[in-house]
């Protein structure tokens, strides 16, 4: 496999080539299909998921590297949650952070996917509020059909196209990988790396 051997790193490509199959014109706002997808399949490996709901902010920088804030998917209106992810496999799986530069009101600089161990405290540059979280999650009445041609679609590519898939981007599963992420000069990282260095955490939104 080119992006790694483990199951977690086929299932994220494979996930993410279903989204942008199944929805081209919009798979960066896709974060509900996107957890169905890699629960339904990190469960068919034996690992245990969980569906966990609520906000999430990250650091993100401007191509030019002077514009630097904290963006995501927040600001949850009536205790409504604006994102979803998983946590499996020790770890908090979320695709939605590397395509926000699809959502940016303005150009920013790509950005990894989110493996983060969750033996790690979440950093500065990366925020997580949780709202709810659940062994099982069903989809909505309105889209249930769609949610079940995309997890068809899913095991589909798993199947045919998932040995030769290569990962959206870098996994940023700690301090580690930041780090080295910062030593091959990737430009996020080493803008992160300096975020949380300088912000003051009671500026924080949460």
């Amino acid at each position: 496999m080119k992006q790694g051997s483990d199951a977690v790193g086929r299932i994220r490509a494979v996930v993410d080539y279903a989204l942008r199959e199944s929805f081209p014109a919009n798979y960066w706002k896709r974060c509900t299909y996107a957890a169905f997808g890699l629960n339904q399949l990190l469960t068919q490996r034996g690992i245990a998921c969980e569906f966990v709901s609520g906000e999430v902010l990250c650091f993100t920088l401007s191509p030019d590297g002077n514009r630097a804030q904290l963006e995501g998917y927040g600001n949850a209106v009536g205790g409504t949650p604006s994102h979803y992810w998983i946590e499996a496999d020790g770890a908090l799986l979320d695709l939605g952070v590397h395509y926000l530069p699809k959502e940016a009101r303005r150009p920013i600089v790509a950005m990894p996917v989110v493996r983060w161990a969750k033996r790690e405290p979440l950093p500065r540059y990366l925020r997580y509020r949780e709202m709810g979280r659940a062994p099982a999650m069903r989809p909505d009445s309105s889209i249930v059909g769609r949610v079940e041609d995309f997890l068809g679609r899913c095991e589909i590519v798993d199947r045919d196209l998932g040995d030769g898939l290569t990962a959206p981007a870098w996994a940023l599963t700690g301090p580690d990988a930041l780090r080295a992420a910062t030593q091959r000069s990737d430009t996020w990282a080493r803008g992160a790396a300096r975020f949380e260095t300088w912000v003051d955490p009671r500026k924080l939104p949460f």
